[in-house]
């Protein structure tokens, strides 16, 4: 008796690792499907948030792109009335361009300095010996350094201290003088240099006789009504 005790003792015992084995088993493979889960979610989620940078770049080169296609647009489009208001007002007689050594301004600054000051004193004098009414174009120009906007924020800065200068200490009438700017787009040297940068930092100032305009106007009135 006491050895089917035994025997059945031992069943029971066997049976219970086996189950136990089996348990252990299927728990470990469970969670190695879990963890596969994840890892598989996980890189599912990092190709998601990679797709979702290249959609952003891509976005963001767009927009780019179409913002200089626009600003070239304006440029384009103030150009061409710049020039239809220059062709109004009349031909021109002749124009100086100081370069940064003849009217130097401070780094990134748009206040005239004395040497400056002497340059603009001395076109003045020659506008006045003209001895009548003309106008007068300030145009600023910069190297490109810098972000496009703010070289055509600094070029009008520096024109209109220009213009501020002959209106108030030669007596020149603001309403014959208009100031405008280029920034950086119309270098006449290569950027890549900095002989070139400094070439392209300067001031054109233009001056213009509206009555041979005006005389062109009459002239071309006459001959159609002769015709």
């Amino acid at each position: 008796m006491q050895l089917v005790l035994a025997l059945v003792a031992g069943t029971a015992i066997l049976s219970t690792g086996c189950v136990g084995k089996k348990l252990f088993r299927t728990t470990v493979a469970e969670q190695d499907q879990k963890i596969q889960g994840v890892s598989t979610a996980t890189e599912e989620n990092e190709k998601r948030i990679g797709d979702l940078k290249e959609e952003t770049r891509s976005e963001i080169a767009r927009l780019d792109g179409k913002t200089s296609q626009a600003l070239s647009m304006s440029s384009e489009a103030s150009d061409r009335a710049a020039g239809a208001e220059r062709l109004a007002k009349g031909t021109l007689l002749w124009e100086e361009t100081l370069t940064n050594d003849q009217i130097r301004f401070d780094f990134n600054k748009a206040t005239l300095q004395p040497n400056g000051q002497a340059a603009l004193d001395d076109i003045a004098s020659r506008i006045k010996s003209l001895n009548r009414q003309v106008y007068v174009e300030i145009q600023g120009h910069t190297d490109s350094t810098g972000d496009q906007l703010y070289n055509r924020d600094l070029g009008q800065r520096r024109a209109q201290a220009v213009a501020e200068y002959l209106h108030e200490h030669q007596g020149i009438p603001l309403h014959l003088i208009e100031a405008i700017s280029y920034g950086e787009e119309r270098p006449v040297a290569e950027n890549t240099t900095a002989a070139g940068r400094a070439s392209n930092r300067r001031v054109v100032i233009r001056v213009l006789d509206p009555t041979a305009s005006l005389g062109t106007s009459v002239a071309g009135a006459r001959a159609a009504d002769a015709s």
